[in-house]
């Protein structure tokens, strides 16, 4: 489960301590959802059953939140998602490299429900979503 974001994850935003990421697909669901803005903290270690950012292994130019399920045998990391038959993750790419590791998903800013479906795409975060200025959201795949 992924607390909703209180007054010291957006404190951490604000501060550039947190980077603010809208989840596109549907490989995390139940625990993420199509739409759901996330705050990722880039500066924290990871950690076995989290749901971490990380470039994908093959698709550099894609990102993606995987739960960490732990560590192959030559010290890589085992992603998968949380909704199986959705997703694409190491049982189909393999073990991840420690050097493709983002950041951790902290806390969720908002669900799909409580955002504007104008702003689901590459597009400004409303000062409604973040409780601050606007910030641009990165939309990760997570299929």
């Amino acid at each position: 489960m992924i607390s909703k974001a209180g007054f010291k994850e957006k404190l951490c935003l604000l501060t550039g301590r947190r980077k603010i990421f809208r989840v596109e697909g549907s490989s995390m669901s139940p625990t993420l959802e199509n739409g759901d803005v996330v705050l990722i903290d880039t500066h924290s270690e990871m950690a076995e059953n989290a749901i971490i950012l990380a470039d994908h292994p093959y698709k550099k130019s894609v990102k993606m939140l995987k739960r960490l399920t732990g560590f192959s045998e030559n010290g890589e990391m085992v992603l998968v998602g949380d909704n199986t038959n959705e997703s694409t993750d190491s049982r189909t790419f393999g073990s991840v490299p420690l050097k493709n590791f983002r950041g951790v998903v902290t806390s969720r800013l908002s669900q799909y429900s409580n955002v504007n479906r104008d702003t689901v795409s590459h597009q400004p975060v409303s000062q409604d979503l973040a409780g601050s200025a606007p910030a641009e959201a990165d939309t990760l795949q997570t299929r």
